[in-house]
């Protein structure tokens, strides 16, 4: 699989569940791709946190359940957020983000 920053990658407007070290926070999503996604939060994990997320993709609302890494925090001159990239996902799940992110990047 190609690396997250290459992946095809379309701005959303998704409320997000995630979930580290036994707490659970929503939060929005800014972006996301089949590698990865990049959530708004004022109190991001550290980098390097495991974190689980949650989300529901519009229009069938399909929920998906992934885990990943937090690999970065936003620039200081950007909203506040972190990228967390997913670790293994199964083939359903990247068919199912697939379809929404070229469905995104369309509009």
């Amino acid at each position: 699989m190609e690396s997250g920053r290459q992946q095809a990658r379309a701005a959303v407007d998704l409320e997000v569940a995630f979930e580290e070290g036994g707490r659970q926070l929503f939060t929005p999503a800014v972006n996301l791709s089949v590698s990865g996604v990049l959530l708004s939060s004022d109190q991001p994990p550290a980098i390097g946190s495991y974190v689980q997320v949650v989300l529901s993709l519009p229009p069938t609302g399909v929920f998906v359940r992934l885990q990943g890494d937090v690999v970065r925090h936003t620039s200081p001159n950007a909203p506040s957020g972190f990228a967390v990239a997913f670790r293994a996902v199964d083939r359903r799940t990247a068919t199912e983000l697939e379809s929404f992110v070229a469905q995104a990047r369309q509009h």
